[in-house]
């Protein structure tokens, strides 16, 4: 075991290393908080890394070839026991609000080497009009206790989660295509945007290393975005007074295997892609979205990149198929959402602000139709 364990990580270590010579460039990756430091409003996750410019593996068309790690402190939630059941906030039997056992936290370590191919190259967008990825993706977790020392669900009912210790390595080939029409001057959008990749972690690739934790699935995820600009208004100096525009996007997720684990239940959960719905709550093998805005930005006349923005959205999910787990319960049903936001945005590209949500159809697992977001989120 103690031998797969170093060949992962010495694998790791040596596609991660730096590139000595060509053109390179800063990667941010992602990032993610933990509700338990500063209420969850500072990152205490990050991935970075280079990016590799120097290929030419089609003549005239751009290869990036892109190595990044990274880790930090994050916190992951379950909503049902090893018999399938709902966890709601009264089963958790907390002395307050703050001990609550559905809530586990993790320190994870990442590791990701990505090949991109760019294919035809468009004067619109100044970019490529498609892009050909192919990757690895290496993960260690560890799982700990509840902030107020106390065990949570996660380790009552392990066998839900398929982890049968407090650590877990997976490894993962993907691979997806994008294409990319929207172009972006910050404050407004327009054009459109389709993503499709699959994501495949089976155990023979080292993914029982623990031996004690198991991953084994796989993923398809299918991605479209759409902006539309409405009104926009220019001071003299050609900065924006306000914008209006409207976007959509629309998210279908499959997942299916042996052993899901709880990182890769969170983003394919309608919970996590609808707002006002709990994260990894309604995570069956089959999922959809509907999230439309209408959005208004400005000004940016004080500093140029720098603006504050509203929107009123709608968001339609659809979820049916499997919860993941030994209970294999099935599951099916719509659920719809509405509300409004204001939010302080750097560049289009770092968001943060306060968000008001009514969940009209479909039960929160709080119990409770309106709800409220501190967030802090990258583009869309």
């Amino acid at each position: 075991m103690h031998k797969r364990i170093v060949l992962v990580l010495l694998i790791a270590a040596l596609l991660t290393a730096p590139l000595a010579a060509g053109e390179i460039g800063f990667v941010l990756d992602e990032f993610d908080v933990n509700g338990d430091f500063l209420f969850g409003f500072f990152p205490t996750f990050l991935t970075a890394g280079a990016d590799y410019m120097g290929l030419e593996l089609l003549d005239g068309q751009s290869t990036d070839l892109k190595f990044i790690t990274g880790g930090g402190w994050t916190q992951r939630q379950l909503w049902r026991d090893a018999a399938g059941e709902v966890l709601s906030y009264t089963d958790s039997a907390a002395a307050d609000a703050d001990a609550d056992m559905r809530t586990f936290n993790v320190i994870t370590a990442e590791w990701k080497v990505l090949l991109e191919q760019g294919l035809f190259w468009s004067d619109t967008t100044y970019d490529d009009l498609i892009t050909l990825q192919l990757g690895y993706l290496g993960r260690f977790e560890s799982y700990l206790e509840n902030k107020d020392g106390t065990d949570s669900y996660f380790f009552d009912s392990l066998s839900l989660v398929y982890q049968e210790s407090d650590q877990l390595i997976s490894n993962t080939l993907t691979m997806g295509v994008k294409l990319e029409t929207s172009v972006s001057n910050m404050v407004s959008k327009r054009g459109m945007d389709l993503e499709v990749s699959a994501d495949y972690a089976p155990q023979w690739l080292l993914n029982d290393a623990l031996l004690e934790s198991t991953v084994d699935y796989f993923s398809v995820k299918g991605v479209f975005t759409g902006y539309l600009p409405v009104y926009e208004l220019l001071s003299d100096e050609y900065l924006n007074v306000v914008s209006v525009f409207l976007a959509d996007r629309i998210r279908v997720d499959y997942v299916e295997g042996d052993a899901v684990p709880v990182y890769a239940q969170k983003k394919s959960s309608l919970g996590y892609k609808m707002r006002g719905f709990e994260s990894y709550s309604y995570a069956t093998s089959i999922t959809a979205v509907n999230n439309f805005d209408v959005r208004v930005t400005g000004p940016e006349v004080l500093v140029p990149g720098l603006f504050p923005r509203a929107a009123l959205y709608v968001d339609l999910g659809y979820y049916g198929g499997d919860y993941p787990g030994p209970a294999a319960q099935e599951d099916s049903g719509l659920l719809a959402s509405a509300g409004a936001e204001v939010a302080f945005s750097i560049f289009d590209f770092l968001n943060f602000g306060i968000r008001g949500n009514y969940a009209f159809v479909g039960d929160t697992l709080t119990g409770s139709d309106f709800s409220y977001d501190i967030f802090m989120n990258m583009h869309y």
